[in-house]
């Protein structure tokens, strides 16, 4: 929990039992997690999961890094909000709030992420600038975030009470989260009706 706060600039909570698995796999399985949002965002956590359970390599434990091969959230509840100012509250880059938990000493290790899975999740998307809220219930998705710099998420969610299915890939991920430009191919589906994308954006 202090590592990943370090990492995301964020207060990380890990609420129940931990424990430490070596089969099939080397990681952690938690009861409970949640990522604080900042202060400008209001009550709602970024992330409140009933379970967490993270994958890692031995090489990252035995170096000390921030590396997670997996991560999964079980019946997680998201809360994204973009604020009318154009601030939004997924972006990790600031410190902790003030009157926040503390950042443990030394210096931030950036997070590596190699693939994210969210079973039975819901997210609330909340854009003051455009004045728009979007519910997300029955969400399963995946996320593939390979070294270079490639996303890739596929999924299904019901979305507004419309059942949607979601492929998209974008070919600079990290360019796209800072607000540069990237290539994007979008495949979403729903009851009477597709889109298709190709291009950047």
């Amino acid at each position: 929990a202090e590592r990943l706060g370090q990492s995301l600039g964020r207060e990380v909570t890990l609420l129940g039992e931990v424990r430490p698995t070596f089969w099939p796999h080397l990681g952690v399985r938690a009861a409970g997690l949640l990522v604080g949002n900042p202060d400008w965002a209001g009550d709602a956590p970024l992330i409140a999961a009933e379970a967490l359970s993270v994958r890692v390599p031995w090489s990252a434990i035995l170096a000390g890094e921030v590396q997670i091969d997996e991560i999964t959230l079980v019946a997680p509840e998201i809360t994204l909000v973009r604020a009318a100012d154009g601030r939004v509250s997924w972006a990790f880059s600031e410190a902790p709030e003030p009157g926040g938990a503390a950042a443990p000493a030394g210096p931030a290790r950036p997070l590596t992420i190699t693939a994210a899975e969210i079973s039975d999740g819901a997210l609330t998307w909340r854009d003051e600038a455009a004045g728009q809220d979007i519910r997300i219930t029955g969400l399963e998705a995946r996320l593939a975030l390979p070294d270079d710099g490639t996303a890739r998420v596929a999924g299904s969610a019901n979305v507004n009470g419309t059942q949607v299915t979601l492929d998209a890939t974008a070919a600079r991920l990290p360019a796209l989260l800072e607000g540069g430009l990237s290539d994007l191919e979008l495949a979403l589906d729903w009851s009477g009706g597709e889109l298709r994308f190709a291009g950047r954006g």
